[in-house]
């Protein structure tokens, strides 16, 4: 059996980053009084805080208070059925360069995993390298998942003013 190796790189990665959104979001949901600003980050696919909920629940038409559990599908159908065409090009390429850098992070720590177990002798440039590389793409993706994010409130916040 053989797995394209790409593939399976970004099944790991999103493996990686819903265990993390997952963790992530248990912690702060703990500590939600001092953390009233941060989104719910139980979903790594969506960010969304109680605005951004409440504002797409307004906008599909759903009477009272956003139901939590539904906010993702809300979230989902909001921006691919509300949001202007030109404005989910521009979210879907920023999304598309936080997924491509964070599977680049994920694809050299797993060429330095897979040089332990071949025995490929791994200097320190070798890691030095890897490092820079790995930093420049993680501020990418948070630049990147930021942007997205903040487009989708903004977006929202539009659709609610001409709603």
């Amino acid at each position: 059996m053989i797995i394209p190796l790409g593939y399976l790189i970004s099944v790991i990665s999103i493996t990686v980053l819903r265990i993390l959104f997952y963790a992530v979001g248990k912690l702060i949901s703990i500590k939600r009084g001092n953390y009233k600003h941060f989104a719910e980050f139980k979903n790594y696919e969506a960010f969304f805080n109680d605005q951004i909920c409440n504002n797409a629940w307004r906008i599909l038409g759903f009477p009272g208070k956003a139901n939590k559990k539904k906010s993702f599908y809300a979230i989902s159908t909001l921006i691919h059925s509300k949001i202007d065409e030109g404005a989910r090009n521009w979210i879907l390429r920023r999304w598309n360069s936080f997924n491509l850098s964070i599977h680049i992070c994920t694809a050299l720590l797993l060429s330095h995993l897979c040089g332990v177990f071949l025995h490929i002798i791994q200097d320190r440039i070798w890691w030095l390298i890897s490092a820079a590389i790995m930093i420049i793409f993680l501020c990418n993706a948070i630049v990147s998942y930021l942007q997205t994010s903040r487009m989708v409130l903004f977006q929202s916040e539009l659709l609610i003013i001409h709603h």
